[in-house]
């Protein structure tokens, strides 16, 4: 989850046809602390065959709060992470009040990013919205009204078998 998951692949790549909340729905007392206290990494791009690299980052825990700086010059990004699976955690970050939530899933060094930029809700069934208690807002935003049914909807879609949106490797 390291890199530019941060301000732009987090924040503007969630906002388009991303899930969200009124409230936050992982608290600092109920959030997991599944990364390093403090690391730098590598983000990675998909160049249509392999992840290739595309700058670094660094990570670092802040509190109750991860913060993700790319080397780049961005704003930092402060996020919380909790457990849904074995390696699979919701990431939850605040947007200037604007709740987003994306998946992020560890294998050894290795975290991938999912943020359903394109489809939201559009890739889960109408019964699947239905079932999980979900709204389409005007923005095309996909509303969900608890932990359980947006732990359920992105467990869904992972499991579809989805290449993720970013990578990142940790470094050390």
């Amino acid at each position: 989850m390291l890199a530019r998951w941060a301000v732009l692949s987090l924040a503007a790549l969630l906002l388009a046809g991303c899930f969200t909340s009124e409230r936050a729905l992982i608290t600092p007392a109920t959030a997991d602390r599944p990364l390093p206290r403090q690391a730098r990494g590598e983000e990675l791009d998909w160049n249509g065959t392999a992840w290739a690299r595309k700058g670094g980052v660094t990570l670092r825990l802040d509190g109750t709060h991860y913060v993700l700086r790319p080397n780049a010059g961005d704003d930092d990004l402060r996020f919380l992470l909790k457990r849904v699976d074995d390696g699979v955690y919701i990431a939850q970050a605040d947007d200037s009040g604007h709740i987003l939530y994306g998946v992020m899933q560890r294998s050894g060094n290795m975290i991938y990013l999912h943020m359903f930029p394109e489809d939201g809700c559009a890739g889960l069934t109408a019964d699947q919205i239905r079932r999980f208690g979900l709204t389409v807002t005007k923005e095309a935003e996909c509303r969900v009204p608890s932990f359980d049914a947006l732990a359920s909807a992105m467990l869904t879609l992972v499991r579809q078998g989805r290449r993720p949106d970013r990578a990142y490797r940790i470094l050390g």
